[in-house]
């Protein structure tokens, strides 16, 4: 019913043409509908023959998305567990998307979509069809609170399984399909320019990005600085591309004196090229149906409403992938078109009736509308972009006005790419990429770099939220005098004004803990009644992102922009390999080393490391007796003592033996947490080993000698285990749960330590 009563607005609107408003609001209505229709599995899907995945699988499909070309990669700011199959060894190597047709080993004969990781380099093209011998398993759901929730990204685009192929011997090809020969198209077109135009590394990624919307082979450095400098949108292919293109081309083609009729169809057939070589990409679809449209009304002789082609542009990409309604990808894209559309015509610099003179823009004006352009997009997608990716940055305007002129450049040189066939031609075209793409890559690095030219701010709340866009909907809905329209801008200025406090007044009635599922790894966040924060290691062995993926938006959803303390129990990555994420996004108070932390190599570096950021405070040397409180927690360092610390050698047995072990009283309750200690540090703190409500088992549940006594001596309420599937003894976990409730973040995901009434409790975040 949604989704005809949606169509039948969008159509009445676009008929009558003067109903804007009622065509999108008719598209989103159709796209709600059909959206909840799409989001149900059918009956034969893959992932229902499956629930729990399976260790061992024979499938047979078609491929969807080759390795030379996969829109559907996890670099959208997840990271994938691998299975058991894989631990030991390389990770996967080779990945691509498989359309499921058959599972051999049951004789089902099944749908659904697969994305599947390779243990080894293979190249597989879009229309093949193979046969491969798997593990398949679940996507990782949502384990922490604020993490992105790759498994629903992945079920948006029809993938609610994962592959795992051990080799590419494994894998048989059986022939060609016939379909997917756009994807082909992409793939190919990749394969030829790559062969033809050599840039430097960093260049051609540039160049695989912006001509041919290929990001899978981006580097985390080169994202992270583009990120920073707020011009990531460069770098994606969407409406801005198809528009730059698209002005290349009318300005070609006013050159040479053609009629308005055949430029525009000029622009629409290089705009489907685009749009073809790039691989079909969600926010370019939306242009080019724009494109398409404004030409058919070009041809037709009507003026179009730009809210009724967008509503229908609308209609046509949700109709393609209706689950797109809420991501952020979409928000962003149809957000600007529509601000550009409702406050354009409020405040552009060209007024009063078009002449032949107006038609000539002078350098002022262009200057000025593509500044006020930016500052309108930036403005109505600043809630998004705050949301998603936490980050403002004020440089972006300037990285723009300068930056957009050698997109301009690259992408309309992109029409002289198949003279690239000659072989005098392609070294000229590559050097003259080499100059473009070296000159935008220093731009946008200077920018990353710059000091103030980015921060980080945590999630805006929803009361912020509503008021900004109230404010902006006044703005641009309020018509008449003028001075009704200034309480709008008043309530948004204020708004903006208020947005460094908004999220940082939250209080809590007792401080919290939580320990977060890092995977193999350890990151604790205690939380004070006042919000200030201690955090007690961040590294994860499995997770090298895991400050940005995992600890960061779970500080920046609580409301937090500062660390108070960070404590680091010793130098092994999988307890600091997230530091680095931190320090980049929080200011830090002081951060807590042991004695021996600095005695080998990769403690030395980093802590010299820190002595050097502006954002991190003091660094304090912890040992035994320590003693910080902090708004009613009291943190009481029990280990290393000072003469154990002295004989301390550097080795990894001896860096674990050295590492801090923190006593934590939260006034309701207390929590141990003992890093990776094992023998030594028990054996040390002997008589001194306080009972504990929560102790959070050492070294991820490892077997030792000690670990009896310690449970003997600390009586705990709960236990808490943070580790990885399967690393664990069987024998470990025994002892751990006849001693007390036991709760490992692989099963339950974050832990949070909670006063509930007057007792202590461990609420899990996966129940």
């Amino acid at each position: 019913m949604l989704v005809f009563a949606g169509a039948s607005l969008c159509a009445v609107a676009v008929f009558l043409n003067r109903t804007g408003w009622l065509a999108l609001a008719g598209a989103l209505l159709f796209a709600w509908g059909y959206g909840a229709f799409r989001a149900t599995p059918a009956e034969d899907d893959l992932s229902l023959l499956f629930p729990g995945g399976i260790a061992l699988a024979m499938i047979e499909g078609t491929v969807a998305e080759g390795t030379g070309y996969l829109i559907a990669h996890e670099d959208v700011r997840g990271d994938v567990d691998v299975p058991a199959i894989f631990r030991g060894r390389d990770s996967p190597s080779s990945r691509f998307v498989l359309d499921i047709e058959r599972e051999l080993t049951t004789g089902e004969t099944v749908s659904g979509r697969v994305k599947v990781y390779v243990n080894g380099e293979a190249a597989y093209r879009a229309g093949e069809r193979i046969r491969l011998t798997c593990a398949l398993d679940r996507p990782r759901p949502v384990r922490n609170p604020g993490e992105l929730d790759i498994a629903q990204l992945y079920a948006d685009r029809g993938i609610r399984m994962l592959a795992f192929v051990e080799s590419p011997a494994l894998i048989e090809r059986l022939g060609e399909s016939g379909s997917y020969r756009l994807q082909r198209i992409a793939e190919d077109t990749r394969e030829w320019v790559g062969q033809r135009i050599q840039l430097e590394t960093r260049n051609g990624m540039l160049l695989r990005c912006v001509l041919l919307g290929d990001r899978a082979a981006l580097s985390p450095e080169v994202n992270d600085d583009y990120l920073r400098s707020g011009s990531m949108h460069i770098l994606v292919v969407s409406g801005l591309h198809v528009m730059v293109l698209g002005f290349a081309v009318l300005w070609l083609c006013r050159w040479f004196g053609w009629d308005a009729k055949w430029r525009m169809l000029l622009v629409a057939l290089v705009a489907l090229v685009f749009l073809v070589v790039t691989g079909i990409q969600l926010a370019a679809v939306r242009a080019v149906v724009l494109v398409l449209l404004v030409a058919a009304a070009e041809w037709l002789g009507r003026k179009p409403d730009m809210l009724n082609l967008l509503a229908v542009a609308t209609l046509v990409v949700l109709a393609w992938q209706p689950a797109d309604l809420f991501s952020y990808s979409f928000i962003l894209s149809y957000g600007s078109v529509l601000a550009l559309i409702l406050f354009m015509p409020l405040f552009q610099f060209r007024q009063g009736p078009e002449t032949e003179d107006t038609r000539r823009f002078t350098l002022f004006h262009k200057v000025g509308d593509s500044m006020l352009g930016s500052a309108v997009v930036t403005l109505a997608t600043f809630p998004v972009v705050l949301g998603g990716w936490n980050l403002l940055s004020p440089v972006s305007a300037l990285v723009n006005l300068v930056v957009l002129p050698v997109l301009g450049l690259t992408l309309g040189s992109g029409l002289l790419l198949p003279l690239a066939v000659f072989p005098p031609i392609a070294p000229v075209l590559s050097g003259w990429y080499d100059l473009l793409l070296g000159l935008f890559d220093r731009i946008v690095t200077w920018a990353a770099a710059v000091e103030g030219g980015h921060f980080y701010l945590p999630d805006p709340p929803l009361w912020w939220v509503i008021v900004f866009y109230s404010a902006l909907a006044g703005v641009a809905l309020i018509r008449g005098a003028r001075r009704w329209r200034l309480l709008p801008v008043g309530a948004l200025i204020a708004a903006l004004a208020l947005l460094p406090w908004a999220g940082n007044e939250r209080t809590r009635t007792h401080a919290g803990l939580t320990v977060l599922d890092a995977g193999h790894g350890a990151s604790t966040v205690i939380e004070t009644q006042n919000n200030r924060v201690i955090v007690v290691d961040a590294g994860s062995q499995q997770r090298p992102h895991v400050s940005s993926f995992t600890i960061a938006p779970f500080l920046f959803q609580r409301g937090h922009d500062r660390i108070d303390i960070l404590a680091l129990t010793h130098p092994d990555s999988d307890h600091v390999n997230g530091v680095a994420g931190l320090v980049e996004r929080f200011e830090v108070g002081e951060v807590w080393i042991s004695p021996a932390f600095e005695d080998g190599k990769s403690g030395s570096e980093l802590a010299a490391w820190l002595r050097a950021q502006p954002s991190v405070g003091k660094i304090r040397v912890m040992q035994a007796g320590a003693t910080q409180r902090l708004d009613g927690v009291t943190l009481r360092t029990l280990w290393p003592d000072p003469e154990f610390a002295r004989r301390a050698k550097s080795d990894s047995s001896g860096a674990n033996e050295a590492g801090l072990v923190i006593f934590a009283d939260l006034g309701y309750g207390s929590v141990l947490i003992t890093g990776d200690a094992e023998d030594v540090a028990v054996t040390g703190i002997g008589a001194g080993m306080p009972r504990c409500d929560v102790l959070i088992a050492p070294h991820h549940g490892s077997d030792f000698a000690g670990l009896d006594a310690l449970l003997a001596n600390t009586k705990p309420k709960f236990i808490v285990l943070s580790a990885r599937e399967g690393f664990t003894p069987h024998s470990v976990e025994q002892r751990l749960r006849e001693t007390a409730p036991l709760y490992q973040t692989w099963r339950h995901g974050a832990l949070s330590i909670r006063a509930m009434g007057s007792a202590l409790a461990v609420v899990p975040f996966i129940e």
